[in-house]
């Protein structure tokens, strides 16, 4: 279950541009790109950061053609600055240009009087095609909801932390040894492989965006946890419980 809390890191913003944007449309693609923005920056306190396209896909889940088209967005609304891979966030809000919204063309209304045509008259419900709708409603078929990945966390077979991060620092891909790593640090309550595939899929996606960074960027920022953990050597600090998202509040 997740559970945020702002002792793990959070993003700065200033009430009045917060309520600026609450009356501005960014539709729904753009609007997730710019939270990708506004986190590179505010949320590391800088006026300006460096972002790939593939930082984008991973924060946001959209595809390349899909971010760019948001990015053009945004500058077409002048609500960020873009200069080649180096975005910022523009305050002025009085210079922000919302995009007019879609025009629907009403639908053509069709004369059957017109050129000496007799107007066609409404069908009535008889009997016959009561019973015919009802029957077509009764067989349509109910979507039931499926659990992806529900029979894996099942699985009851015993796995040990110790068997978990031998296979997981085996693995070719490297956020799979992130989490592995992630894992022995933290040493979770985990004793089923069922609760070792729930552990993957709630940290593989931060994992991913981990594994974008060098290990010298990883060590930097386990250091300034580490210096920030509540122990019993560190009653002061404020970081009592950290995940793979604090990992990346801390990676500059």
């Amino acid at each position: 279950m997740a559970n945020p809390q702002k002792e793990n890191g959070y993003t700065p913003i200033a009430n009045e541009l917060l309520e600026a944007l609450c009356k501005i449309r960014i539709s729904g693609e753009a609007r997730q790109v710019y939270d990708v923005i506004l986190r590179k920056t505010y949320g590391f306190n800088k006026l300006e950061d460096m972002i790939s396209i593939s930082q984008f896909v991973l924060y946001t889940t959209l595809r390349d053609s899909a971010v760019c088209k948001a990015v053009a967005k945004l500058v077409r609304m002048n609500v960020i600055t873009k200069k080649g891979n180096i975005y910022g966030i523009i305050k002025d809000f009085e210079t922000w240009r919302p995009l007019p919204k879609k025009e629907t063309l009403p639908k053509k209304e069709i004369n059957t009087t017109q050129k000496g045509n007799k107007s066609l008259p409404k069908k009535r419900d008889t009997k016959d095609n009561i019973n015919t709708k009802d029957n077509t409603a009764k067989k349509a078929p109910i979507k039931k909801k499926t659990f992806r990945n529900k029979e894996r966390y099942l699985d009851q077979t015993p796995y040990s932390l110790e068997d978990f991060v031998k296979a997981m620092r085996s693995s070719t891909l490297r956020h799979m040894k992130i989490i592995a790593e992630y894992a022995d640090e933290i040493k979770p309550d985990k004793y089923t492989k069922g609760q070792w595939h729930e552990f993957i899929d709630r940290n593989v996606r931060a994992a991913q965006r981990v594994a974008t960074y060098d290990d010298k960027q990883i060590e930097r920022a386990m250091t300034k946890i580490e210096a920030n953990r509540k122990t019993p050597k560190n009653p002061r600090g404020y970081i009592t419980k950290w995940t793979l998202e604090t990992l990346l509040t801390y990676i500059d």
